[in-house]
């Protein structure tokens, strides 16, 4: 697919739903949001952002970039898979920013359809570039994050088509940051580079400053940012969809799967005399489709942020916990003795063929019992949370919840916020 400017600028004017079945699926984007930001605001990232630009910050673009960072420092936000990014992390901040930066309050239902407007562009572009521009080591969530969030501020701000073309190519000119910044406080940081980008394009667009004319094409953003060009037209009239998978696990989301095949052989070795204690058993295999696993790089974590992508400590620790919550990368949870003693059982196979994306292919784990036998858990072929396997309405509830140390008058608070915001009955 290729990629037009023209199309993309279109289909963001357009973006629009009165579905009220669409409006409340956007509504649980916004509430699963703002509450792993909440949850992500103490992180150090956020103290040393606070200390540069106060805690609430007065400038927009400053307020997208620190609310956008809280809401990926956890990585419990979700992603989208066309695009692989973490989209709703960096359009919902910006969209906030934007809203109070207006002269009054957007209608109900304008950040729907803004929002519905970031999603299309994220996945528009996503598709066209394909997994290559991944695979070759891009953050896209800080590549793709730009246009998604200039896309769904332009339609905020009902800026007219020849603007909203400009806001677009004027986020090409910010796409940045790779998968080199996984584990540190940089990762957290480009999805609000991404979310201030977003916003700092619509606001140059506005005040008539223009972009490239021709950002997309041959010699363009595709071709320079790893992904492929070909002389297959965009669609105009795809569908408008929220197509994001909302994380049941705090950890990257390659690591979710790992999780819940985890949780698959746990069942199994529950059975079992002396269960889950690492003396009881010899070795844990995780066998996963080659390439589902690449942001998966660290072997040795140093700390919470680190332990996000290390596919060994989140699988010990739902093997021996049962799940994996918030409280696992907290500095105790390294330190555990026995997290450590199972870890150094367990080993992460890969196998061909390599996948098309890491959404493709399937997981599973086996184990092999001090006594010699070997259980094996089911294969896990869709991610919890995703959108083949959504989360529940109960799942939902107990995040948030999770995110906000378990007071219920503060969920209650947000969901009352985020329905006022979307036009929807209390």
């Amino acid at each position: 697919m290729t990629l037009d400017i023209l199309t993309l600028s279109r289909r963001s004017v357009a973006a629009a739903t009165d579905a009220a079945a669409m409006v409340e699926e956007i509504a649980r984007s916004f509430m699963d949001t703002l509450a792993v930001a909440h949850a992500g605001r103490n992180e150090p990232v956020l103290r040393k952002l606070a200390a540069l630009y106060g805690a609430e910050p007065a400038m927009p673009e400053h307020q997208a970039l620190f609310n956008a960072t809280a809401a990926h420092a956890l990585d419990y936000d979700d992603l989208q898979f066309a695009s692989v990014t973490h989209v709703s992390a960096v359009i919902v901040p910006a969209l906030i920013a934007a809203a109070h930066a207006a002269p009054s309050w957007p209608q109900p239902r304008a950040m729907a359809s803004a929002y519905l407007a970031g999603l299309d562009t994220a996945r528009q572009v996503g598709t066209a570039l394909g997994p290559a521009h991944y695979a070759a080591g891009w953050h896209a969530t800080s590549t793709l994050g730009p246009l998604a969030a200039a896309s769904a501020v332009a339609r905020l701000w009902q800026l007219p088509l020849d603007q909203t073309r400009d806001a677009l190519a004027l986020a090409t000119c910010q796409a940045s940051g790779t998968q080199r910044s996984f584990g540190s406080m940089a990762k957290p940081l480009q999805a609000g580079l991404a979310a201030s980008a977003g916003l700092r394009a619509a606001a140059w667009a506005r005040q008539g400053i223009s972009g490239p004319e021709h950002p997309f094409g041959a010699g363009g953003f595709e071709t320079l940012y790893g992904g492929r060009h070909d002389s297959s037209p965009a669609p105009d009239d795809a569908p408008f969809l929220v197509d994001v998978g909302r994380k049941a696990y705090p950890c990257c989301y390659c690591a979710q799967r790992l999780v819940a095949a985890a949780l698959s052989l746990r069942q199994q070795l529950q059975g079992v005399e002396g269960g889950i204690a690492p003396q009881a058993v010899r070795n844990v295999t995780i066998h996963a489709q080659e390439g589902t696993l690449l942001p998966l790089r660290i072997t040795q974590p140093r700390d919470g942020n680190e332990a996000k992508f290390c596919a060994d400590y989140v699988v010990a620790a739902a093997l021996l916990d049962g799940g994996v919550g918030l409280r696992h990368f907290e500095a105790a949870s390294l330190q555990r003795a026995d997290l450590a003693a199972l870890r150094g059982r367990i080993r992460v196979l890969q196998h061909g063929p390599r996948a098309g994306s890491i959404e493709d292919g399937v997981v599973w784990a086996q184990c092999e019992l001090a006594d010699g036998r070997v259980l094996q858990g089911a294969e896990i072929k869709y991610f919890p949370g995703s959108t083949q396997a959504p989360l529940t309405e109960a799942q939902l509830e107990a995040k948030l919840l999770d995110c906000h140390g378990g007071n219920d008058g503060a969920v209650q608070a947000l969901k009352h916020t985020v329905r006022r915001w979307l036009g929807l009955s209390a």
